[in-house]
């Protein structure tokens, strides 16, 4: 984002001021645009009847996104921009009532149509106080000591407004267009003779562009609730057995990290990375002072994140020289495990499309005593809802 520099002892200049603002005002439009994307969304707005009932609907408070030039008249001293364009964020910041009016014919139907668009609004015009440059003691009341109002601030508004369709016979009455520039949001049907509106005679526009889910429900995707992984692999064998990761219908269902709304796993938005072979050690009298490891190989998909996760049940008494270790690319996750016997688990994330081995390594101490261990890499994918 652009900014300003104004130095000490220099006069500023009212463009300084308008620069700074148009320049914020840039900044959060490419911001909106990287999240929103450039197509028109409207968030709130919800349109109700009026309680007690009546023949008004109110339309609740909330914004509009709309691709618009940057300025199309001057802003203050600076020029119009109708050469770039920015998402710009129209607010309404209060709910509004609209009167509607039943058709007067027997039989007959009317639709109206409920509307936004974003509009840039010149407001709270006041007489500014000036000073006579050829005398700086001689105050001004406005331009040229003219006394004439100027707006003061440029609002930026999500408009609304009501637009009746024609009646016709009940059954066959249709909404009207909707404007240029305008996007509709809901349709009002009231017939002849009707003397209040109820939440059955409003209906959301087919493919109205509401925001229907926020971050929060995007972050919140991962909390409370069943979840899904892909499918871990813990196999018996030695080292090298080749044991692969089982397929999306082995899905394991564990808590809390995908989460469909329902408490059901998101299994259907799950995509499947490329995986390696896997060798696993489990169920084994381990030798003295010997380093046992099993590493998976993938490539998280571009629209998701993986989770690493590793676990090594040690039930064998090892020495205290013993560690276990995560290594993710190269890197040690976890380190030292004591006192053992122990079980380590580490969670890491990894970036989407980038090729990563995830190795669970230990190292046996110089003494051991009886029993057995075993070891898995379980990989966690999290898709972008």
């Amino acid at each position: 984002m652009d900014r300003q520099i104004v130095y000490p002892g220099a006069i500023p200049f009212d463009t300084d001021m308008l620069s700074a603002q148009r320049n914020s005002l840039v900044g959060l439009g490419w911001a909106l645009h990287s999240i929103l994307g450039a197509g028109t969304l409207v968030d709130g707005l919800a349109c109700a009847p009026t309680s007690p009932a009546s023949m008004e609907i109110q339309v609740g408070a909330g914004a509009i996104y709309s691709l618009e030039n940057i300025d199309a008249t001057a802003y203050g001293s600076l020029a119009a921009d109708t050469s770039h364009q920015i998402v710009k964020q129209g607010i309404a910041p209060d709910p509004q009532t609209f009167t509607l009016t039943a058709p007067t014919t027997a039989g007959t139907s009317q639709v109206y149509l409920v509307e936004a668009a974003y509009q840039d609004q010149d407001i709270d015009a006041v007489v500014l106080p000036y000073y006579n440059a050829a005398n700086p003691t001689q105050a001004f009341a406005g331009p040229n000591n003219s006394g004439t109002a100027q707006n003061t601030v440029r609002n930026g508004l999500c408009a609304i407004q009501v637009k009746a369709g024609v009646a016709a016979t009940t059954g066959s009455e249709t909404a009207p267009a909707v404007d240029t520039g305008w996007t509709a949001l809901y349709t009002v049907t009231v017939a002849q003779g009707q003397t209040t509106i109820v939440a059955g005679n409003i209906a959301q526009v087919s493919g109205a562009p509401f925001v229907t889910e926020g971050l929060t429900e995007k972050v919140g995707g991962a909390g409370a609730g069943t979840s899904g992984h892909i499918a871990e692999w813990t196999g018996s064998g030695d080292l090298g057995d080749g044991g692969v990761l089982g397929a999306l219908a082995n899905l394991n269902i564990g808590a809390g990290l995908i989460n469909d709304g329902a408490g059901n796993a998101a299994v259907g938005r799950v995509a499947q990375p490329t995986f390696a072979p896997v060798s696993a050690k489990a169920g084994y009298t381990l030798a003295p002072s010997t380093t046992y490891t099993q590493t998976v190989s993938f490539t998280p998909p571009a629209n998701g994140w993986a989770i690493v996760l590793g676990f090594v049940n040690l039930t064998q008494e090892l020495a205290s020289a013993s560690s276990v270790e995560l290594v993710l690319n190269g890197g040690q996750i976890a380190g030292d495990v004591t006192p053992l016997p122990a079980s380590l688990s580490a969670i890491v994330s990894v970036s989407a499309g980038e090729a990563c081995t995830a190795s669970i390594q230990y190292t046996t101490g110089p003494t051991l005593s009886g029993g057995s261990n075993s070891q898995a890499v379980t990989v966690f994918f999290i898709p972008e809802q």
